[in-house]
């Protein structure tokens, strides 16, 4: 199956109007900072290491696992349709303070077909982000945004623009 003119028309228009590989900060990450900032209800002044850690959030892992069960799904589809190999997903299942990759995690969001939002929410408790300066970013946030969700034909996208494919 080959990526064809139309879609690869539409990614390049996509592109051109979101791609800024200048970009250094970017509103989505700041404003889901805030967001952070503002669940803490403990005084600047009474803080303690203490406080500050008992406001830790849900990690990767358990929001990953947390969404599975919320929609009703199994575990073993969803790590399948990631084409994450089945080790690495109890790896995660059994720590819930595992680092994953992005690219993991793009693909558990994909597989879940995530909205913009909640993929952002899932990067963020891993450590990343969607950037507008990274131009894989752009492509996958385009499928997100137009509620394609097929790993194969998202990763056929990224290998027709030069960019890394997600999954294992």
């Amino acid at each position: 199956m080959s990526l064809s003119n139309k879609m690869k028309r539409e990614i390049q228009h996509y592109l051109n109007d979101n791609y800024l590989p200048e970009l250094v900060f970017y509103t989505t990450l700041e404003e889901h900072s805030k967001m952070l900032e503002s669940e803490m209800h403990i005084s600047e002044n009474t803080r303690s290491l203490e406080d500050v850690l008992n406001q830790v959030h849900e990690t990767f892992s358990e929001k990953l696992l947390r969404t599975i069960d919320e929609k009703g799904l199994v575990d073993s589809d969803i790590y399948k349709k990631a084409h994450i190999d089945r080790k690495l997903f109890s790896k995660i299942r059994i720590n819930p303070e595992y680092r994953p990759s992005k690219s993991t995690v793009l693909a558990f969001s994909l597989a879940l077909e995530l909205d913009l939002d909640e993929t952002q929410d899932l990067l963020l408790r891993a450590g990343f982000a969607l950037s507008p300066s990274s131009k894989s970013d752009v492509i996958i946030q385009f499928f997100i945004t137009e509620g394609i969700y097929d790993l194969l034909q998202i990763n056929e996208a990224l290998f027709a623009f030069d960019q890394q494919v997600l999954g294992g």
